[in-house]
């Protein structure tokens, strides 16, 4: 049996979740080519929403270990 350094499994589950608050942003400003119009639009529901979601991406990276972000040092962590 295959097994992984602990801080691999964990590290793939933040990655899972950035990956799933990109997606949510992209359904919340999927249509809107002007950020402006995106900011005022719904009552800024969508907007708020996004902002929520990109301040879950960063407490997931935070959590990521050294390892992985040295190992892929291209990302601007």
């Amino acid at each position: 049996m295959l097994s992984m350094p602990l801080n691999h499994k964990t590290d793939l589950v933040y990655c899972l979740r950035i990956l799933e608050a990109i997606g949510k942003i992209k359904v919340y400003a999927a249509g809107f080519d002007d950020p402006f119009v995106f900011f005022e639009a719904n009552e800024q529901k969508d907007f708020n929403a996004s902002l929520l979601q990109l301040l879950h991406i960063g407490e997931q990276v935070n959590r990521l270990s050294e390892q992985t972000k040295s190992a892929y040092s291209q990302i601007p962590w």
